[in-house]
């Protein structure tokens, strides 16, 4: 006998954008930011920003200013921070 599960597409949703989630996937890039920023040689400032999307919450790290772009330009230090490189 078997047994067939199909979730909701809205409760996936809800579930994917909620504040919990959009917490869990916050401390994450704040966590890479943080990273990134230790390891900054150019004087810059990485950030991080979390917001809901249609289907699910997005979170980024990114450089806040061009002493940051500059700086994730010649040593990667987003990829590094991510552990990557």
């Amino acid at each position: 006998m078997a047994v067939r599960y199909k979730p909701s597409a809205v409760g996936s949703t809800q579930l994917l954008n909620s504040p919990e989630m959009i917490a869990g996937i916050d401390a994450i890039v704040q966590g890479i930011a943080a990273r990134a920023n230790a390891m900054n040689h150019h004087g810059g400032e990485y950030v991080a920003d979390t917001r809901p999307g249609r289907r699910r919450c997005h979170g980024m790290a990114k450089t806040g200013d061009i002493h940051a772009i500059v700086d994730n330009t010649y040593h990667n230090t987003l990829l590094k921070a991510m552990g990557g490189g």
